[in-house]
Parts: C-alpha cells; sequence; structure tokens
C-alpha cells in the first residue's frame, strides 16, 4: 500500500471532486478536502502532471489565496486568487515555466499604486507582463 497525499483536488468529468498527488497521479478519498480546486478544458491526463508542476511552483502566500486553477493546456494556466489587488484578481501565467520570475514579477506589478485596482495579470510572458 502507498500512501499518496493530495496537494490539489480537480473536477472530474462527472462533476464529482477527486485528488491529484504531488506526482500527478488521481486518486479518490472519502470526506472534505480543502485543496486548491482544478478544472480542466478537457480530462486528458497528461494535464495532471502540469497541475501538480504548477500547484508545488506556487509560494505559501499565493497558495494561501488561491480560490481556483483553470488549466486548458500545458501552454494555458489560469489561477483565480481573494485578497490581491482589487479584491478577486486573475492571474494568467501560460505554462509552469519560469514559475520564480513570474512570481516576482507579480509581486512588483502589485506593488505598483497603478496597478492597485487591476482584475488580471497576465504573466505568461514574464519580460512582457500586462495588467488590466
Amino acid at each position: 500500500i502507498l500512501e499518496r497525499n493530495p496537494i490539489a483536488q480537480y473536477v472530474k468529468k462527472d462533476g464529482s471532486l477527486g485528488l491529484i498527488d504531488k506526482n500527478g497521479r488521481t486518486f479518490s478519498a472519502h470526506g472534505t478536502t480543502s485543496y486548491p480546486v482544478i478544472s480542466f478544458a478537457s480530462h486528458a491526463g497528461d494535464l495532471m502532471p502540469t497541475a501538480a508542476t504548477f500547484i508545488q511552483a506556487l509560494p505559501s502566500d499565493l497558495l494561501g489565496n488561491l480560490k481556483s486553477v483553470s488549466i486548458r493546456s500545458t501552454d494555458f494556466i489560469q489561477s483565480s486568487h481573494s485578497e490581491l489587488g482589487a479584491g478577486t484578481l486573475i492571474i494568467r501565467w501560460g505554462d509552469s515555466a519560469q514559475m520564480g520570475t513570474k512570481v516576482n514579477v507579480l509581486r512588483a506589478l502589485l506593488a505598483l499604486p497603478e496597478n492597485a485596482h487591476s482584475k488580471v495579470i497576465d504573466v505568461s510572458s514574464p519580460l512582457s507582463p500586462i495588467a488590466k
């Protein structure tokens, strides 16, 4: 028997929730969980490792206010966070590469007064970020 520790939840085809471990493997558990919920554009298993990599790359302060994650492909990851910027903030990450740089760019953008009311920040290209 191999114990698996969940790092996130995902929405299954039938609408129920499953769990994802750090390797992107899925499993079920009974009871209530409070992990970030990830939704996928397709339910292809090849996106589970992408989800695991992304969740593990987020620093704890961003994980703490993470409301949801949407993954359409390995190159399109978007997250929704509460208590960042002007209430709920959507962050478009692109893929899970360069997460350290993307997080640093995000923090720099959030520190600027002109971005205090931003609803969407796109750091998919960290050298050319967009705040709206």
